[in-house]
Order: structure tokens, then C-alpha cells, then sequence
């Protein structure tokens, strides 16, 4: 399939990791090219597997997903990145405010759009 979204999973966590890949490949122009257990995997993983989004969580060990968008940034890699996070509120993440290409989204918001 040609119009086919390549996205790349980046959590410590691998159940969540595990069901997020279920949702995202029940949409059949949705492709997981890859996951990540730390932002150190997941920018080696985005320089070759050139996914267009990157769903990220923010607190993980090595490299957080703040300090990921901003090398992605830094590097311009054509890559979107959606945060999903269990923080609530703007505040936590504020410190991401000024990147480029990124979004946040709790995953309480994303059910509720469901």
C-alpha cells in the first residue's frame, strides 16, 4: 500500500507498547515500522527507518522524549512527534513548549475522543 503512515512506538513500557500497536495497525494505512524502550533506541531507530510519526511518552530512562524531540529537531529529521502521557495539564511538559512538529496528548484526552 503506497499511502501507507510508517510510525515508530517509544515507551519503557512494553505491554503498553504491545496494545498501543494493536490500536494504531487496526487502521490499515497505519504501519508500526518499529519500537523503542528509551529516546537512545528510538533516535537510532528514526535515522533508519525514517517513520513519519513518532508516538512518544515523555519520562523514560537513558533519553526522556523532551530531550528526543529536540534532537529530532536539531538533527531535521522529517519526522512528526505526538507525545501520549499520563500527566495531566500543560504544566508537566511545559518545558517542550517551542519544538517543532510535536503534539501532546494524555491519554486520558485520547479516549475520550474515542
Amino acid at each position: 500500500m503506497t499511502n501507507e503512515i510508517k510510525i515508530l512506538i517509544v515507551d519503557d513500557h512494553p505491554i503498553f507498547r504491545r496494545g498501543l500497536r494493536q490500536v494504531i495497525e487496526a487502521d490499515a494505512k497505519l504501519i508500526v515500522v518499529g519500537e523503542a524502550e528509551n529516546g537512545v533506541r528510538a533516535l537510532e531507530l528514526i535515522e533508519n527507518l525514517k517513520p513519519a510519526v513518532v508516538v512518544a511518552d515523555i519520562d523514560m530512562p537513558q533519553m526522556s522524549g523532551l530531550e528526543l524531540a529536540r534532537k529530532i529537531q536539531d538533527k531535521n529529521l522529517e519526522t512528526a512527534l505526538v507525545f501520549l502521557t499520563m500527566h495531566e495539564g500543560r504544566g508537566r511538559v511545559q518545558r517542550g513548549d517551542g519544538l517543532e512538529r510535536s503534539r501532546l496528548c494524555s491519554q486520558r484526552q485520547c479516549r475520550q475522543r474515542d
